[in-house]
């Protein structure tokens, strides 16, 4: 069998009687896999779209929901939504951010790793930067109570645009078990000419 996010989008949108009285409720869509657990059988996404209605509200939206594979049952985790965006290239950066804060509220990583457990906790888009790196020097500064927890005061307090963070968050830290291998080089349109491995001694080599 196979997955249909569309399908899937629809069939949460029906439950919801904002989006049941439209007769399209969304336009354009988004999604990302964020993590696989319970040996494969459940996976979490996010999912945004644009809002299908010409009425006043919000532009768009997303949700955060954890699939069932075999079931198709699903919990709604988190919804979010937009006031005046819903652009593709909105909407694509957009879930982007969700996504990868829904792995570091998983992790535990970053600002997430203090307060409450990761399911009470709101993703709150925190725009962290990030790093494809394949190792991070500072992983334990990934986890530290003292340096997040100041961050996250000043940014609670100040409610300003956050400029300066502790330090980029290593894609390696938030899929430990993964060798990370993007496609940045492809779009940028630059030649790779080795890809290491992590973990071990093997290098592919192309030229």
């Amino acid at each position: 069998g196979y997955l249909r996010i569309d399908a899937l989008l629809a069939s949460v949108l029906e439950t919801k009687n904002y989006f049941r009285r439209q007769a399209h409720p969304f336009t354009d869509f988004y999604y990302n896999l964020v993590s696989v657990g319970d040996q494969g059988r459940t996976a979490v996404f996010v999912i945004v779209f644009a809002n299908g209605s010409s009425a006043k509200g919000p532009r768009s939206f997303g949700v955060v929901l954890r699939l069932d594979l075999f079931t198709q049952h699903y919990d709604e985790i988190e919804w979010v939504q937009h006031a005046s965006r819903a652009v593709p290239s909105f909407l694509r950066h957009w879930c982007n951010k969700l996504a990868l804060n829904q792995r570091l509220r998983e992790q535990r990583i970053g600002p997430f790793c203090i307060g409450a457990h990761p399911d009470q906790q709101k993703s709150q888009n925190w725009p962290i930067p990030e790093s494809e790196a394949n190792f991070d020097p500072h992983e334990d500064a990934n986890v530290d109570l003292e340096v997040w927890a100041k961050f996250v005061e000043s940014a609670n307090l100040t409610g300003a645009k956050i400029t300066e963070y502790p330090k980029k968050l290593s894609f390696c830290s938030l899929y430990r078990d993964c060798d990370m291998i993007t496609n940045r080089a492809v779009t940028a349109a630059k030649p790779v000419s080795h890809l290491d491995c992590r973990d071990g001694a093997t290098t592919l080599v192309y030229g």
